[in-house]
């Protein structure tokens, strides 16, 4: 019996090596095949959602990845209202233009998974279907800042 015992959990032990070997070898590269833009990678520092732009280098010349985002030097209202009324496309390449982290975390009565990390100059958007055309635009802005996040909304 105890023969029979430790051969099972050698084999048990070995099974759960190979997988833990496996998913390592599957390691993030910091690519997402739903991206086309090769300059945009995945953040993944936080859910997942978020898109950081640029070349994360460490750096502090202001791009992603540095210790001041690109687009800082614009006040949150300023950020807020740069983004009000785009869809969430064209503030995505907002987010892309300025090294922002960008989410959406709402599309109508659709509410979306976040999580409760907190990333300074984060922003997360919120999309309204307003219009003639019945266009999803962002109408709720609410950004990660070192004192607590502000929500700014439309109008």
């Amino acid at each position: 019996m105890r023969t029979s015992l430790t051969r099972t959990s050698r084999t048990l032990v070995a099974a759960l090596a190979a997988g833990a070997v496996a998913l390592t070898a599957c390691g993030d590269d910091g690519t997402d095949a739903g991206l086309t833009d090769p300059d945009q990678t995945v953040d993944n520092t936080n859910d997942g959602q978020g898109i950081a732009v640029g070349e994360p280098n460490g750096s502090d010349d202001g791009a992603a990845g540095g210790t001041m985002l690109a687009g800082s030097e614009f006040s949150p209202q300023e950020r807020a209202d740069m983004i009000f009324g785009q869809t969430e496309e064209q503030a995505r390449n907002l987010a892309l233009e300025f090294g922002w982290t960008l989410r959406v975390s709402r599309e109508d009565d659709m509410m979306f998974p976040m999580t409760e990390d907190y990333m300074i100059d984060r922003i997360t958007v919120e999309l309204d279907h307003e219009g003639e055309d019945d266009t999803a635009v962002v109408t709720v802005v609410t950004i990660e800042l070192e004192g607590g996040p502000e929500t700014f909304r439309a109008g």
